[in-house]
């Protein structure tokens, strides 16, 4: 098994670091959230972006 390091990143507008911090998880938790792309770098420097909406055939309607 490999070890990849995922990135998640978002703008969120916020009074705090621990508010912005809170709305990106409550962002990403939601159900029906389709902020699920993601940065994969692997371990041989290969870079990919992974859309877990596209691939599960979600979208933004």
């Amino acid at each position: 098994m490999a070890e990849f390091t995922v990135v998640w990143e978002i703008q969120i507008e916020a009074d705090t670091a621990e508010e912005a911090a809170r709305q990106a998880k409550a962002t990403q938790a939601a159900p029906d959230t389709i902020a699920d792309v993601y940065e994969v770098h692997a371990p041989d420097g290969k870079v990919e972006e992974i859309d877990l909406s596209a691939l599960d055939g979600r979208s933004i309607d």
